[in-house]
C-alpha cells in the first residue's frame, strides 16, 4: 500500500514539472505584433497658443548700431579717496558679436572718512608727521577704450507675459587714470551683461579690473605734513594697483 502511494506521488511530481516546462516554453514563444498602419510615422511638435515671436526671434538687433548711456560705479579697494565714479558709456557694434566702446568717468574727487580718521589717529599718538591728506593729489577721472566680444545672446522671463533679452560679453582695453595733476596709463579687463527691456532700452552691468601705476601718497609724510597747499604728484613713490570695480547704468540703442 505504501509503495503504491509513493509511486502515485512521484507521478504527480513528474506531471507538474512537465506542465511547468510547457508553460515556460509557451510564454517564451509568444510574440506581440502591432499592425504597421498603427505605428507612428511622424514626429509631433507642441502647438503654442497666442503670440510666440518674442521667444522665437531675436528682438534686439545691435549690428551697425550705436549705444550710449550714463553709468555710475564703485571702486572697491580705495582706502583713502572716494570710491564713487560717474560718467558715460558710448559704443558702436560692427555686428552682433564685435564692438568697441569708450567709457569716460569722473571720480568723486574727495578724501574718504577713513583717510581723515588716519590723520586723527596719528596726531593722537603724538607724531609730528601726519600724512595730511588735504594736500595730496586726489584721483579725478578715468577714461578707457575697449574692444567688446558678445558671444551669448538669450532671453529670460520673470513673468509669463514679459520676455527680456540678455547679452553676455567680455571686454578689455587701454585708458588713463587722472591722479590729481598726473596721468597714469592703465589696462582694464571685464565681463558684463546687457538686459534689454525693449528693443532699444536696457540696463548694463559691468565688473572690471583696473590695472595702473598709482601714487603711494603715504610715502612722503615729511613733505606733506608741513605743506599748506596741494603737493606736486611727481614727488611720490609709485605703486602698482589692481582695482576691482562695478559699473551700473542704462543703455540706449540708436
Amino acid at each position: 500500500m505504501g509503495f503504491i502511494l509513493a509511486k502515485e506521488f512521484k507521478v504527480k511530481i513528474v506531471s507538474l514539472m512537465v506542465l511547468a516546462l510547457c508553460c515556460s516554453y509557451q510564454a517564451q514563444a509568444i510574440t506581440i505584433e502591432f499592425p504597421e498602419e498603427e505605428l507612428a510615422k511622424e514626429s509631433v511638435l507642441p502647438v503654442f497658443e497666442g503670440e510666440t515671436k518674442a521667444v522665437m526671434s531675436r528682438r534686439v538687433i545691435t549690428k551697425e548700431r550705436f549705444e550710449v548711456g550714463p553709468m555710475v560705479g564703485f571702486i572697491f579697494n580705495e582706502p583713502f579717496f572716494s570710491p564713487l565714479t560717474y560718467g558715460i558709456h558710448a559704443g558702436y557694434h560692427f555686428n552682433e558679436f564685435h564692438s568697441v566702446a569708450v567709457n569716460a568717468f569722473l571720480r568723486n574727487a574727495s578724501i574718504s572718512s577713513d583717510a581723515k580718521q588716519v590723520d586723527k589717529d596719528i596726531a593722537t599718538e603724538g607724531s609730528q608727521q601726519i600724512i595730511n591728506f588735504s594736500v595730496v593729489p586726489v584721483p579725478d577721472y578715468l577714461v578707457t577704450v575697449d574692444y567688446q566680444l558678445t558671444p551669448y545672446y538669450g532671453k529670460i522671463s520673470l513673468t509669463k507675459d514679459f520676455v527680456m533679452n540678455l547679452g553676455l560679453y567680455v571686454y578689455g582695453g587701454v585708458g588713463a587714470m587722472g591722479l590729481g595733476g598726473a596721468t597714469a596709463p592703465l589696462l582694464d579687463l571685464g565681463v558684463g551683461q546687457n538686459l534689454f527691456f525693449t528693443s532699444r532700452f536696457g540696463l548694463r552691468l559691468d565688473m572690471k579690473f583696473l590695472m595702473y601705476q598709482g601714487l603711494n601718497v603715504t610715502s612722503k609724510t615729511a613733505v606733506t605734513s608741513a605743506a599748506t597747499s596741494k603737493v606736486d604728484p611727481g614727488i611720490f613713490d609709485k605703486q602698482f594697483n589692481v582695482s576691482p570695480s562695478v559699473m551700473l547704468g542704462v543703455v540706449f540703442l540708436l
